[in-house]
C-alpha cells in the first residue's frame, strides 16, 4: 500500500460499524522480492541469535555455579508432572508446587518452572526410548533432562528458545509501527545484546517475563490499530493482551506494570477513531449544528474500548488464575486456614469461592518476604552492593554501558528521547494536531509523514506511533529504576521497545538524509543534526556503529561460554598447583617432572595401624618417581627421630623412609622405584606409618568467604574437601560480620592458620568497602592482603577473556586494556563497572593468594591493630548510603582543608574594614550595589517579564553567580574556594553582563530612560531598609547571649569555617575530620562578599543581617510592584512612559510595592496583643482577679493603667519578643510550633538557614512570576523579529532565563532544602502555564510543558549534585500529624491581617467575574448548573468533615484556597491577577498543610510549620501588597464601605505594628552588658560580660569570657591552616560559651554541641556523638598521659586549650598532666596568658 490508496476509501457514506470494522491496511510487500529479502535477513538475524544463544549452554561443566539457577535446578528436579489434571489446581496436594516439597520462600513464576518440567520429563523419556533403538542414544542423552543433573541443561535450553522468540516480536514490532527496516534492525539489536544473550545461558525467569511482556506490547500495539488503514475494534487483540499480561505475571510478578500500556493503546485508539471521523467525510450523519465530530461514533468507539480494558483485565487474571496455581488456595487449604483463623468449619459456598480467588498465605508471606529482602534496611550479605547505588543512572549505566552495548544503548535512548520531543513537539506534516486532513499522493505534505516510518501515513497524528513503545519503556524504567534492588537482569523487557525506537531512529535519520533540508522544520534539533550529514552514506555509517559494535560486544562476551569458567579453570589450578596431602612427582615423556595432587586430606598414621590407600590416575603418560607428603607432623608434638613411611606403589615392594619430626609441619619426599604408567590407568599408592610414634599427614588449610561457593569446586570427579584439602577452623570465613576486636581476633586466627587465601568473586572485596564505617578492618586487610603486607603473595587470578583481538575489555572493573588485560583487584573499580549479577553467576573474577616465608603473626596483629575499632558503626545499606563515609572526609579531602584556610590569609584582622565596622557597612553596601549593576543585564534578560526586568532582584542575582561558580569548583576540587577564585566568578560574571548589555544597548538604554525614576527609588529603599537593620542590631549587635544567644554560636562557627574551606563540602568545626551535614549553601552566599572584603566574621556576621533583610525587601517590593505595574500596562514595552522619582513614587505600583514590604519585613502577627494582654493582667492585682464573670478584664485593666503610669511591667524581658513567636496552641507535652515571620527572624538575629533563604525565595519567586508576565508574549517576540538572527537570540534568551531559573530554585535545596520543593513546584506550574500559553492548550502542549517542567526539576537537581551527593538526609518522608491542631482564634493571630486583604480581594474578584456574565455565557453554562450547585455543598461538607476530624482551621483556609484556585483559572483573567490568586490559594494551602502532614524526624511539628508558614507569609506579603491597592481602588467610591474598611484595616496595622515597637526595645534590653559598646563588631561584648555556671564540683562559680580573648587572638593570628583544636564540651550550651574556639575562629574542634550535631548526623548513630563527648571529657579529665596521647592521636588534635571553661569544668589532677607531656616532649606551650594557655603537639 501507498499514500495513494488512501484516495481507495468507500464514496459512500458507511454506518457506524463500517468505520469501526472497515478493514485493516495491508503493511508488509508479501513474496515479493522484497518481501523475500526481509524474511532471509530476518532467519539470518534469528540464525545469529540463536548461535549467540545456544552456544556454550553447558558453560559451567556442570558445576551448578549460579546460585539463584542452583535452587530452580533443585526444586525443578523436586517437582513432577501431575497424574490428574485436576491435580494440577490442587495447591495443597499438587506435584507441582514447590511449597509441598519444602521450598517454602519460592518467589519465582510458576508458569516457567512449569513448563519446564514437563519438557525435561519428555526430553528424558525420548532419551530413554532412543537407548534401545540401534546406534544408541545421541551424547546429548548424557544429561538426565529431568534430574539435578541435567533439567537446568533444559531450563536453558527454553530460556534461549523463548528469548529468540523476543527476538521475533521485536521485529514484528518495529514492522508493524514503523516498516520493516526498522523492525530488522531492532531484532538485530536485540539478537546481539548481551543481557538477553547471558540470560539465554541461565535455567532462570528473566527471558520467559521478557518475551511475555513483548508479546503483550505487540498485542497492545494491535489492539491499538497502529498499521491499520483505518482504526478498528478488534476484541481478540484486546484479549491475547490480557492473556500475555497473565503469563508474563505468572513468570515475574513485577510485570504488573505492564497492565498500564492496555489503556494507552485504549487512548490511541479513540484519538484514531475520533481523527478519522474529523478527517473523513463520513462526518455529515449526526454531526451537531457547530460542526463538531460525530457524536454516536465517537461513543460508541468509547463504549467498545471500556469492553476491551473490561476483557483485557479479565482475562488476565484468570490466565494468571490457571499458569500460577500456587499463589492461589485450594478447597483444603481454605478450610484449614479458616479453622486455624476461626476454628469454624467454612461453609460451601466460602470455599468455593475463595479456592478460586483466595491468595494462598505462604505465596503472600513469600512476597512480603522478598520485599523484606530487598528493602534497604536489610542488613544481610547479598544487600551490601546496592548501597549508594543512584537511583535511574545506575542501572542505566549498566544498561547502555554492559547489557546493550555502548553504542547501541546510547542511541537506543537517544531515539527515546527523540520520540518524546517529536511527540510533543513534533511537525504537522507528520501528524501535528493542527493538520487537517490525510495527505494524500497529491497534497504536500506526505514527503514529511514519510519520513518518520513507511506506514506514518496510515497513523497520525506522529504521536500515536510512539505512545506504546516509549510509555511502556519509561513506565517499566523509573519503576524499577527507582527501587533499592535494580539489577540489571531486571530491565530486560523493555529492551526490545528500546530497540524497537533505535530501529525508528535509524530509518527516520536515513530518511531525513535523504529529504535533503526540504520541509526541514528548524525547531527541531535533530534538524540541525541531520544539516551536518552529507547523505545517506552518513546515516549507513551510524547504522553500522550501532549495529557491528554491538554484535562484536556480543561475540566477545560469548567466550566466557565458550572457555573454562573462570571458577572452574582457578578450580582446576588449584588441583594442579596447590598441595594436598600427598603430591606424586613423575616425569613426562617430554622429560620433564609434573606433580599429581593425591586424594589425601589428613590421616593418623600408627605402627602396624590401618594403611592410607591413595589411588589415582596419570593425566598422562609418564614414569612414577616419588611421592612428597606435604604436610607431616608428629601426632604428640614432641621433636624426636626414628619415625618412618613405608610406600607401596600397585604391587611393587615398599619403600621406606625415615623422618625426623615434631609439632611443626614438614615436607617428606619418598623416592619410588621409577614405574611407567599409561595415562587414564588405575594405580594404587599404599602408604603405613613405620616404627615409631604415630603421623599425621594434613593437608594444606584454605580460607574461603562465607558468601561464596567454595574453591575448588568439585571437577572432574574430584571431590575437593571431602578427600584433598581442609578448611580453616571454623570454615567459610564471616567476612561480612561487622566488624569488631573479637572479629579481629578470629581474623588473625585464620591468617595463622591458612596456607592459602581464596577470594571467589568480588561480592565482599568489592562490596564491603560500600560500608567503610561498618568494615574499616576488611578494607585494611583486602588491601594488606594484595599489598603482601600481611605476607601473603597473589599466586593466580582467572578473570573473563572477553577480548577482541588484543582488545580486552573488563566488565567487572569498568576497564579495556590494549595487548594486556587490565589490573583487577584492589581497589575496588569505580561506578561504572557492571553490576555484581552481571559477572559474578558465569565469569566472576577470582584470586588466589599462598602464605609466604615473610609471614609474621606479630606484624599482621600490628597491622590490623592498628585499625580503630571504636569508631565501627553497624549500618545497614540505607544508612550507609545517607552517610556513605559517616559524613567524615577522606584523607585527601581532610588534607586539603587541613592546609588551607588560614584565618590570617582569608581575613585581614587588622584590615581598615575589620578595624571600623561603620567603614565596613558602608564598602559592604557599596559593594552590593554594584554587584547589583554588574548581574543587572543578566537580570535583564533572565527576568524579562518583571517590568523592572530583574532590577531590584538583581543584587541577589549577583551574589548567587559569584557565590555559585566558586562553590562548584570547590566542590568538585577543581579550584579553592578562595579570593582569587570569587574574582574569577566576579570576571566571569561582568564578562557575560557586559556581552548581553551590548547585544541589549538600545533596550537597556531606554528602560534606563523611561525608568530612571523606579531606579532612584529601588536604591533608596535598599539602603533604607539596609539601614533599619543596621540600627536594630547596634541596639545588640552581640553574637551571643547567656540565655538569649539563641544559636548564633552555631551560626558564627559554621559561617567562618565556610569561609575558611578550602574546598566542599565544607569540614564540619563541631566535628573534627568530618563535614557539615547541613543545608550550608546560605553561609557560602554570605560569606563570599565578607570572603571579598575580608571582614572578619563577628562584623560580617552583623553585615549580613541587614543585606539580607535589604534583598528581600527589594524582592518582594520588586514583584508586588511588577504585578499591579503590569495591569495597568498591556505589553512589557508597549505603554511605558518615562516617570519622575515622585511620579513613581505617587503611583499605584509603588504603593502596592510600600505595603508588601510592611507586611513581609516591618509588622508583626497579630498575637502581640495578646502578649501585652498577659503583661497587664500579671501586672494587675491579683484580688480584682477574684471577682466574678468581670475579674480577669478588671484586673487586666487595672495592670494596663499601672503600666501606662510607668509601673514595672510583671513580665520576663525576653517574652516581649519571643512569645509572639509561638502562637500556635499545643498539647501538654508537645513541642509548641514555631509561628516565625521574618521580623522575629531577623530580629533575633540567629543567621540560619531560613533567614538566607528569603531573598532567595523572592528571586525564584520574581523567575516564575517573569515566566508567567512573559508567556503571552513568547510568539510576538518571535514573530515580530527578522527570522534567523532574531529567532536564535530568543531562544538564547528563553535558555538563559531557564537556566537562571534552574539555578535559582536550585539554590534553595542546599540553603534551606525545606524551600525548594514548594518553589520547585511553583516553578514548574510557571514554566509549564508558560508553555501551554504560548502555543494555546492541546494535549501536546500539556506534554511538552511537563516536558519543560520535568527539565527545570533535573537541572535545578544536577547543578547543586555535589551538595546533594554529600548531604545525609535522615528525615525525608512524612506522615499525618497525630497531635494537636490549630484553633482557629490562634491561626486568625497569625493570618488575620493577610485574611482581611485576601477575602476582600475575592469578594472584588467575585464581582468583577459575576459582572462579565452575558445571557449567551449563561446559556452555555446552563448544562453544568447541578455544579453550581452541588460544588459550594461539597466545600461545606468538606470544611464540615475536616473539623470534625479537628482541623479547626478547615473553614477559614479550605474555602479560601478553592474560591482563589477556581478564580485563577478563569480563562481571560490577566496573568498578574492570576499571579495573585494563586499565590494566596498557594500561601493558604501550605498553612492548611501543616495541620495535616510533618515531617518524620521533627520535634513534634516545630520546625514544619514555621518553616512553611515564613514561605507562606513572604507569598502572602507580595499578593495583599498588590490586592490592598486593587482593592482600595474599589472601596474609596464608597464612602461607607471606604470608611469601614479603612478604620478595620487600620486597628489590624495598628495591633501588627505592636511587635516591632514593643519587641525591639525588649531585645535591645536584655544585653549581658549595659556597658557593651553599640558597634557592629559583634564580639566586642565580650571583655565586658560574666554569668554564672557550675563547676567540675558542682560549686557555683563565675564565667569571665574576655580571659579567653587572648587565646582567641593568637589562634587567629598564628594558626596555619584548620588543624584540629580541643577545648572543653559544655554540657548545656544554652547556657555556656562553650566552643568558643570554634566560634571565634572557626577551627575544628572535637565536638561542638551535643543536640545539634546528633541532630545533624541523624544518617548514623549517635554513639559516635556521645563517645566524642566522653573522650572530651576523660581527655581532661583523666591524669592518665597514655590515654591523653590516644585520644589526641584518634582525632588528630594539633593544639590544645586551656581556659577558663577548661579550668572550670576539669579536675585539677587531669589538668596536671599536660606539664608531664611537656616535660616528656608530646607538647608545647606556644601561648600563655594568665591561666590560659595553648599547648602543641609536638609529634
Amino acid at each position: 500500500m501507498s499514500a495513494t490508496d488512501n484516495t481507495n476509501l468507500p464514496a459512500a457514506e458507511p454506518e457506524a460499524d463500517e468505520i469501526i470494522a472497515a478493514p485493516p491496511g495491508k503493511i508488509g510487500y508479501g513474496l515479493n522480492p522484497r518481501g523475500l529479502i526481509v524474511i532471509l535477513l530476518l532467519l539470518i538475524i534469528l540464525a545469529l541469535g540463536g548461535w549467540l544463544r545456544f552456544s556454550g549452554i553447558a558453560w559451567d561443566s556442570d558445576s551448578h555455579l549460579h546460585p539463584d539457577e542452583r535452587f530452580l535446578t533443585m526444586v525443578g528436579s523436586s517437582i513432577s508432572s501431575v497424574d490428574n489434571p485436576l491435580d494440577y489446581f490442587r495447591t495443597s496436594i499438587s506435584t507441582l508446587n514447590p511449597y509441598n516439597f519444602g521450598y517454602n520462600l519460592f518467589v519465582y513464576g510458576n508458569l516457567p518452572m512449569t513448563v519446564t518440567r514437563y519438557v525435561g520429563e519428555w526430553a528424558a523419556g525420548w532419551c530413554e526410548s532412543a537407548a534401545v533403538r540401534p546406534g544408541g542414544p545421541p551424547d546429548l542423552c548424557r544429561y538426565r533432562f529431568d534430574g539435578y543433573d541435567g533439567i537446568q541443561i533444559t531450563g536453558r535450553f527454553l530460556s534461549a528458545l523463548v528469548d529468540l522468540i523476543t527476538v521475533f516480536f521485536t521485529f514484528l514490532i518495529g514492522r508493524r509501527l514503523y516498516g520493516s527496516a526498522a523492525g530488522l534492525i531492532a531484532a538485530a539489536l536485540m539478537a546481539f545484546a548481551v543481557m538477553p544473550i547471558q540470560q539465554s545461558h541461565f535455567f532462570t525467569m528473566d527471558n520467559w517475563a521478557a518475551m511475555f511482556a513483548t508479546a503483550g506490547i505487540y498485542c497492545a500495539v494491535r489492539a491499538a490499530t497502529l498499521g491499520d488503514a483505518m482504526p478498528r475494534f478488534r476484541w481478540w487483540w484486546w484479549a491475547a493482551f490480557g492473556f500475555a499480561l497473565g503469563l508474563a505475571a505468572a513468570s515475574r510478578v513485577n510485570l504488573a506494570p505492564l497492565a498500564l500500556v492496555i489503556n494507552v493503546s485504549a487512548v490511541i485508539l479513540y484519538a484514531r477513531a475520533k481523527y478519522e471521523i474529523r478527517n473523513t467525510k463520513y462526518e455529515s450523519r449526526d454531526t451537531s449544528e457547530h460542526g463538531a465530530p460525530n457524536s454516536y461514533l465517537v461513543s460508541r468507539i468509547s463504549y467498545l474500548i471500556v469492553l476491551g480494558i473490561a476483557l483485557a483485565a479479565i482475562v488476565s487474571i484468570l490466565t494468571f488464575r490457571v499458569a500460577q496455581p500456587y499463589a492461589f488456595m485450594d478447597a483444603q487449604m481454605v478450610r484449614e486456614v479458616a479453622l486455624a483463623e476461626t476454628g469454624i468449619e467454612p461453609g460451601a459456598l466460602k470455599v468455593a469461592i475463595k479456592s478460586i480467588i483466595g491468595l494462598n498465605p505462604q505465596f503472600l508471606d513469600n512476597m512480603a518476604e522478598i520485599q523484606r529482602l530487598q528493602a534497604p534496611e536489610a542488613l544481610f550479605p547479598p544487600a551490601i552492593q546496592w548501597t549508594d547505588r543512584p537511583a535511574i543512572l545506575f542501572p542505566l549505566s549498566n544498561m547502555i554501558l554492559w547489557g546493550m552495548g555502548l553504542t547501541a544503548g546510547l542511541f537506543a535512548w537517544f531515539a527515546l528521547l527523540l520520540a518524546l520531543w517529536r511527540s510533543f513537539a513534533g511537525e504537522k506534516g507528520s501528524g501535528g494536531e493542527g493538520e487537517k486532513g490525510r495527505k494524500g499522493a497529491g497534497e504536500q505534505g506526505s514527503d514529511s509523514s514519510e519520513l518518520v516510518s513507511r506506514i506514518s501515513y496510515l497513523v497520525s497524528p506522529e504521536w500515536m506511533l510512539h505512545a506504546i513503545p516509549v510509555f511502556w519503556t519509561l513506565l517499566y524504567f523509573l519503576y524499577m529504576g527507582t527501587r533499592w534492588v535494580k539489577s540489571v537482569r531486571y530491565f530486560l523487557p523493555v529492551y526490545p521497545t528500546l530497540f524497537v525506537l533505535a530501529g525508528w531512529g535509524v530509518v527516520y535519520l536515513w530518511r531525513r538524509a535523504a529529504a535533503g533540508r526540504r520541509g526541514a522544520e528548524r525547531s527541531e534539533p535533530v534538524s540541525r543534526i541531520s544539516n551536518l550529514v552529507s547523505g545517506k552514506w552518513a546515516v549507513a555509517l551510524l547504522a553500522l556503529l550501532v549495529i557491528v559494535p554491538t554484535f562484536l560486544w556480543a561475540v566477545t562476551f560469548t567466550r566466557i561460554y565458550r572457555e573454562p569458567m573462570t571458577r572452574i579453570a582457578a578450580s582446576e589450578w588449584i588441583f594442579q598447583n596447590v598441595p594436598s596431602g600427598a603430591t606424586l612427582l613423575y616425569d613426562t615423556l617430554e622429560g620433564t617432572t609434573a606433580e599429581l595432587q593425591l586424594p589425601l586430606k589428613g590421616m593418623l598414621l600408627e605402627y602396624q595401624g590401618a594403611p592410607l590407600f591413595l589411588d589415582f590416575k596419570l593425566p598422562v603418560d609418564g614414569v612414577v618417581r616419588a611421592v612428597r607428603f606435604n604436610y607431616l607432623t608428629a601426632a604428640d608434638g614432641n621433636a624426636a627421630e626414628g619415625w618412618s613411611l613405608r610406600v607401596h606403589l600397585n604391587d611393587a615392594g615398599p619403600t621406606e623412609h625415615s623422618l625426623t619430626l615434631d609439632g611443626e609441619r614438614r615436607a617428606a619426599i619418598v623416592e619410588l622405584p621409577a614405574t611407567p604408567l599409561p595415562a587414564g590407568q588405575p594405580a594404587l599408592l599404599t602408604v603405613e606409618a613405620g616404627p615409631g610414634g604415630p603421623i599425621l599427614a594434613g593437608t594444606s588449610l584454605l580460607v574461603n568467604e562465607h558468601w561464596d561457593d567454595l574453591l575448588p569446586a568439585s571437577t572432574g570427579g574430584r571431590n575437593p574437601y571431602a578427600s584433598y584439602y581442609t578448611e580453616v577452623t571454623g570454615g567459610q570465613r564471616p567476612v561480612t560480620n561487622p566488624d569488631s576486636p573479637e572479629k579481629r581476633e578470629e581474623m588473625i586466627a585464620w591468617l595463622d592458620e591458612a596456607d592459602y587465601i581464596m577470594i571467589s568473586s568480588q561480592r565482599a572485596i568489592w562490596n564491603l568497602p560500600r560500608m567503610p564505617m561498618t568494615y574499616p578492618l576488611m578494607m585494611k586487610y583486602y588491601e594488606s592482603l594484595f599489598n603482601g603486607a600481611l605476607g601473603f603473595e597473589l599466586v593466580a587470578q582467572f578473570h573473563e577473556d572477553t577480548r577482541l583481538g588484543p582488545l580486552y575489555i573488563s566488565d567487572t572493573t569498568a576497564q579495556i586494556g590494549w595487548g594486556e588485560r587490565p589490573s583487577i583487584g584492589w581497589p575496588p573499580p569505580g561506578e561504572l563497572a557492571a553490576e555484581e549479577a552481571f559477572s559474578v553467576y558465569d565469569h566472576p573474577p577470582v584470586w588466589i593468594f599462598r602464605k609466604t616465608d615473610a609471614y609474621d603473626p606479630a606484624a599482621t596483629r600490628a597491622l590490623l591493630e592498628r585499625v580503630d575499632l571504636s569508631n565501627v558503626v553497624v549500618q545497614n545499606p540505607l544508612e550507609a548510603t545517607q552517610a556513605r563515609n559517616g559524613l567524615m572526609m577522606s584523607d585527601y579531602e581532610r588534607g586539603l582543608q587541613e592546609a588551607g584556610g588560614t584565618f590570617s590569609e582569608v581575613f585581614a584582622i587588622n584590615g581598615f574594614l575589620s578595624r571600623n565596622p561603620w567603614a565596613a557597612a558602608a564598602a559592604w553596601m557599596a559593594a552590593l550595589v554594584l554587584l547589583g549593576w554588574a548581574a543587572f543585564p543578566l537580570a535583564f534578560v533572565a527576568l524579562r517579564g518583571l517590568p523592572d526586568r530583574g532590577y531590584a532582584l538583581s543584587r541577589v542575582l549577583g551574589l548567587l553567580v559569584i557565590a555559585y561558580l566558586p562553590w562548584l569548583a570547590a566542590s568538585i576540587k577543581f579550584l579553592p574556594f578562595s579570593r582569587g577564585t570569587i574574582l574569577l566568578a566576579l570576571a566571569a560574571l561582568l564578562g557575560l553582563s557586559a556581552t548581553i548589555a551590548w547585544r541589549q544597548r538600545d533596550a537597556l538604554r531606554a528602560f534606563i530612560r523611561e525608568r530612571s525614576g523606579y531606579i532612584v527609588l529601588v536604591e533608596l529603599l535598599g539602603v533604607a531598609l539596609f539601614l533599619i537593620m543596621i540600627a536594630i542590631r547596634l541596639g545588640n549587635p552581640d553574637v551571643w547571649d547567656v540565655i538569649w544567644g539563641g544559636e548564633k554560636p552555631m551560626d558564627l562557627s559554621y559561617f567562618t569555617a565556610v569561609m575558611r574551606s578550602t574546598v566542599f563540602p565544607p569540614y564540619d568545626p563541631w566535628h573534627a575530620g568530618g563535614y557539615i551535614n547541613y543545608y550550608y549553601f546560605g553561609f557560602v552566599l554570605v560569606g563570599t562578599l565578607a570572603k571579598l572584603l575580608r571582614v572578619v566574621p563577628a562584623v560580617a556576621y552583623n553585615l549580613a543581617l541587614p543585606m539580607l533583610f535589604s534583598m528581600t525587601g527589594l524582592g518582594v517590593f520588586s514583584i508586588a510592584w511588577g504585578l499591579v505595574e503590569r495591569v495597568e500596562t498591556e505589553f512589557l514595552e508597549r505603554n511605558s512612559v518615562s516617570k519622575g522619582f515622585m511620579q513613581v513614587i505617587r503611583s499605584r505600583a509603588a504603593g502596592a510595592g510600600f505595603i508588601a514590604v510592611a507586611l513581609a519585613l516591618l509588622l508583626g502577627n497579630l498575637a502581640q496583643v495578646t502578649v501585652i494582654g498577659s503583661a497587664w493582667h500579671n501586672s494587675g492585682s491579683p484580688s480584682l482577679g477574684e471577682l466574678p464573670i468581670i475579674g480577669g478584664a478588671a484586673r487586666t485593666l487595672d495592670g494596663g493603667l499601672k503600666v501606662l503610669s510607668g509601673q514595672p511591667v510583671a513580665m520576663y524581658p525576653g517574652d516581649w519578643f519571643w512569645l509572639a513567636s509561638r502562637a500556635i496552641n499545643a498539647n501538654p507535652g508537645e513541642v509548641q510550633p514555631i509561628t516565625e515571620f521574618p521580623f522575629f527572624t531577623f530580629l533575633y538575629a540567629d543567621l540560619h538557614a531560613h533567614m538566607i533563604a528569603m531573598p532567595l525565595q523572592m528571586l525564584a519567586l520574581g523567575w516564575a512570576v517573569a515566566v508567567v508576565l512573559a508567556a503571552r508574549n513568547t510568539k510576538d517576540e518571535i514573530r515580530n523579529t527578522s527570522r534567523r538572527r532574531s529567532e536564535l537570540v530568543s531562544r538564547i534568551s528563553y535558555l538563559v532565563s531557564f537556566f537562571v531559573g534552574a539555578l535559582v530554585i536550585g539554590s534553595l535545596r542546599p540553603t534551606n532544602t525545606w524551600d525548594w520543593p514548594t518553589y520547585l513546584l511553583l516553578g514548574s506550574l510557571a514554566v509549564a502555564y508558560a508553555v501551554i500559553r504560548a502555543g494555546g492548550w492541546s494535549w501536546r502542549a500539556a506534554g511538552r510543558a511537563g516536558f519543560a517542567a520535568l527539565a527545570l526539576v533535573g537541572l535545578s537537581s544536577l547543578l547543586f549534585l555535589p551538595f546533594s551527593a554529600n548531604y545525609g538526609s535522615a528525615y525525608s518522608s512524612a506522615s499525618l500529624w497525630p497531635g494537636s491542631w490549630t484553633h482557629a482564634w490562634n491561626y486568625l493571630l497569625v493570618y488575620g491581617l493577610f485574611l482581611f486583604f485576601i477575602v476582600t480581594h475575592l469578594i472584588r474578584e467575585l464581582r468583577d467575574w459575576t459582572a462579565s456574565w452575558t445571557e449567551e455565557g449563561k446559556r452555555r453554562m446552563e448544562p453544568y448548573g447541578w455544579v453550581v450547585v452541588l460544588g459550594p455543598a461539597a466545600l461545606v461538607f468538606a470544611s464540615a468533615f475536616l473539623v470534625l476530624r479537628g482541623y479547626w482551621v478547615a473553614p477559614i483556609a479550605l474555602p479560601i484556597i478553592v474560591i482563589a484556585g477556581l478564580l485563577a483559572l478563569r480563562p481571560e483573567l490577566p496573568a498578574a491577577r492570576r499571579v495573585v490568586l494563586a499565590l494566596m490559594a498557594a500561601a493558604i494551602g501550605l498553612s492548611l498543610m501543616v495541620e495535616i502532614v510533618v515531617l518524620d524526624g521533627d520535634v513534634g511539628r516545630m520546625n514544619t510549620v514555621f518553616k512553611f508558614y515564613l514561605q507562606a507569609w513572604l507569598m502572602l506579603s507580595v499578593a495583599c501588597g498588590a490586592a490592598a491597592v486593587w482593592a482600595w481602588s474599589a472601596i474609596r467610591e464608597t464612602k461607607r464601605l471606604r470608611t469601614a474598611w479603612s478604620v478595620a484595616l487600620g486597628v489590624l496595622v495598628f495591633v501588627a505594628a505592636l511587635y516591632p515597637l514593643t519587641a525591639t526595645p525588649a531585645k535591645w534590653g536584655i544585653r549581658m552588658s549595659k556597658d557593651a559598646p553599640h558597634t557592629l563588631d559583634g564580639e566586642a561584648f565580650l571583655d565586658y560580660i560574666e554569668y554564672g555556671d557550675t563547676d567540675y564540683a558542682g560549686n557555683p562559680i563565675t564565667i569571665y569570657p574576655g580571659d579567653d580573648l587572648g587565646i582567641i587572638d593568637w589562634l587567629r593570628r598564628n594558626v596555619q591552616g584548620t588543624p584540629v583544636v580541643m577545648e572543653a564540651h559544655g554540657g548545656n550550651p544554652y547556657r555556656s560559651i562553650a566552643a568558643r574556639i570554634a566560634m571565634y575562629t572557626g577551627l575544628p574542634n572535637v565536638i561542638g554541641w551535643d543536640w545539634h550535631q546528633r541532630q545533624q548526623r541523624a544518617v548514623v548513630a549517635d554513639t559516635a556523638v556521645i563517645r566524642r563527648i566522653e573522650d572530651v571529657n576523660n581527655f581532661y579529665n583523666t591524669p592518665d598521659a597514655a590515654v591523653a596521647r590516644n585520644i589526641l592521636a584518634k582525632y588528630g588534635v594539633e593544639y590544645i586549650v586551656i581556659g577558663t571553661l577548661e579550668n572550670a569544668y576539669y579536675w585539677p589532677q587531669g589538668l596536671a598532666k599536660f606539664d608531664q607531656l611537656i616535660a616528656d616532649g608530646t607538647l608545647e606551650e606556644v601561648f600563655r596568658d594568665g591561666t590560659g594557655r595553648i599547648l602543641r603537639i609536638t609529634n
